[in-house]
């Protein structure tokens, strides 16, 4: 950091990508989130900007996608910058399973979709902010109770408890 802007560096000290940035957050998967002018974009290790600077608020990439928001909607994105989900949703979670679902908010209700913005459940689970797969399930809330649902988004264990907890060792609690 010099005079309030954000750069980087070697670690001997050596200017790679001049201090011009508002902000800059580390490298994740050779792209970092830099914020210029109030507005956030990518710059890969050479400073090229691959993402431009249009985006109210991101994530860093994971798997290939970063969440992004646009005047308070998310959607993803592709490194190079391709819109992959539409931004309609509140709210997206990514999750760090092979199939790379996401939770979305959406009007008040949860749901999922996969990576490539295929609906697998429609939003009308109560909101949670744990949502973690677990030996392929997830505990989710409906309408005060709660259940599990698997990876293509169908109910395996009812909506008929008051409390769940993950699964571990193929138990519940």
């Amino acid at each position: 950091r010099k005079r309030e802007k954000w750069g980087f560096c070697t670690p001997d000290k050596k200017i790679i990508i001049e201090c011009v940035y508002d902000w800059a957050v580390a490298f994740s998967e050779g792209m970092a989130m830099v914020k210029l002018n109030d507005k956030w974009g990518f710059i890969d290790k050479t400073g090229n900007v691959i993402v431009p600077f249009i985006y109210d608020d991101v994530e860093r990439f994971s798997n290939g996608l970063a969440i992004v928001k646009i005047d308070d909607l998310c959607g993803l994105i592709d490194k190079n910058g391709n819109i992959v989900v539409p931004f309609i949703y509140e709210d997206i979670k990514l999750f760090s399973d092979e199939l790379l679902r996401v939770s979305v908010k959406m009007y008040g209700g949860c749901g999922f979709i996969d990576k490539l913005g295929n609906v697998l459940t429609a939003c009308i689970y109560d909101d949670s902010i744990w949502w973690i797969f677990s030996e392929g399930l997830v505990d989710v809330g409906l309408n005060g109770n709660s259940g599990f649902l698997n990876k293509s988004g169908n109910v395996v264990v009812p909506f008929i408890y008051d409390d769940v907890e993950r699964f571990s060792n193929g138990l519940a609690i």
